[in-house]
């Protein structure tokens, strides 16, 4: 399960045994149905879940979009918890750019074709890639994030910031 320690939101899946490669990850951070169902939400995770309906509804036409992330994915069956940072790029229907700055020169990126995943940090001479043209819109962030997000995430309040 990930988590986000400041506010916003929280995801309710499982990551499987398999999860341990980060492609793996990505693919099922990405894609899926959830695993847990979400427990009754208090009134300020309600409101801040109807500011998260009313952002999805508003970036339903948007075309491409770029956002910084923080993530921290638990591998319960492997006692593991990774952190990460960066910033991810998608463009519809199937370009996606997850560029880490932690750990520094990781990356995820799919051309439409193939899921490409390199992670220095963990082996420099390893690159994964995997197929994506067998299932298009895999690796839609905006559907992921974007589309019926009340039934996927908890929601906290983190508080107000300017978005210049």
């Amino acid at each position: 399960m990930s988590r986000v320690s400041e506010g916003g939101l929280r995801s309710r899946r499982q990551v499987p045994f398999a999860a341990a490669a980060p492609l793996w990850l990505v693919a099922c951070a990405l894609a899926g149905p959830p695993v847990l169902p979400l427990p009754p939400r208090t009134l300020e995770a309600q409101e801040t879940m109807g500011a998260i309906d009313r952002a999805a509804l508003r970036y339903r036409e948007v075309r491409a979009i770029c956002a910084d992330f923080a993530q921290v994915i638990e591998v319960r069956l492997m006692r593991d918890t990774v952190e990460s940072a960066g910033r991810i790029c998608q463009q519809r229907p199937n370009l996606l750019s997850m560029r880490f700055t932690d750990p520094d020169g990781d990356m995820v990126i799919s051309d439409g074709e193939y899921l490409w995943a390199y992670y220095p940090s963990r082996n420099r001479r390893q690159v994964m890639r995997q197929s994506v043209s067998d299932s298009p819109g895999r690796e839609d962030f905006f559907r992921e994030f974007l589309e019926d997000p009340g039934t996927k995430y908890e929601a906290e309040e983190g508080g107000i910031e300017a978005v210049e």
